[in-house]
């Protein structure tokens, strides 16, 4: 009864996801980030995958994603997704869409980790600007590929250029990789993590 109650969040997710074109996108007008909270900021590539970060909890050294709504979800901005979080939470990324075309808002492929695979989980400190590394996606239609790298260069140059209101030093913020508590079913292809971390 769990996995299928679990599996049907994951559906439910997905479905509030699939009219939006972001969510919790941050405005470049934006100042902060306020104590009680972190400003995050995410490389997607290629221009064609959205990610979704969602709230959860770590129970038995697993992720279990909440049934909120995505903190952040969406595609990168000449290549970052930047938003804010609550202090304390703990974010997964757990569901990314492959879309016929950046503009896209419907359709595409859903990838999703479950049983073993790993998803990338962090845990938002307080009143901090947070690079979460660069995400490249590739995908066969069945199966996703994902590599992480850090280009905190890129990622301060997009922040001061498109975010001069926000204060405080980047600093990276590595996930850890756990599989989640959500069982494989039909319609939730398996994500296979690749990751080759690099830092510049």
């Amino acid at each position: 009864m769990r996995e299928i109650l679990l599996w049907l969040a994951a559906a439910m997710a997905a479905v509030s996801l699939s009219g939006c074109s972001s969510l919790g996108r941050l405005d470049t007008s934006s100042t902060g980030p306020a104590p009680s909270e972190s400003i995050i900021m995410i490389g997607v590539a290629p221009e064609n995958f959205t990610v979704s970060l969602f709230r959860g909890s770590v129970s038995g050294e697993r992720f279990n994603q909440g049934l909120l709504p995505a903190t952040l979800y969406g595609v990168g901005q000449q290549g970052f997704l930047v938003g804010k979080a609550d202090a304390g939470d703990t974010l997964g990324l757990t569901i990314v869409r492959e879309l016929n075309k950046p503009s896209d808002i419907l359709g595409g492929r859903l990838f999703s980790p479950c049983g073993d695979a790993h998803a990338m989980v962090y845990d938002i400190p307080k009143g901090k600007v947070l690079y979460l590394g660069s995400v490249r996606y590739a995908s066969d239609g069945s199966r996703l590929r994902v590599s992480r790298e850090d280009d905190l260069d890129a990622a301060r140059r997009h922040l001061r250029e498109k975010y001069p209101k926000v204060t405080g030093e980047l600093e990276v913020l590595e996930p850890r990789l756990m599989p989640v508590t959500q069982a494989c079913g039909p319609g939730i292809p398996l994500v296979i993590p690749i990751y080759i971390p690099r830092s510049r």
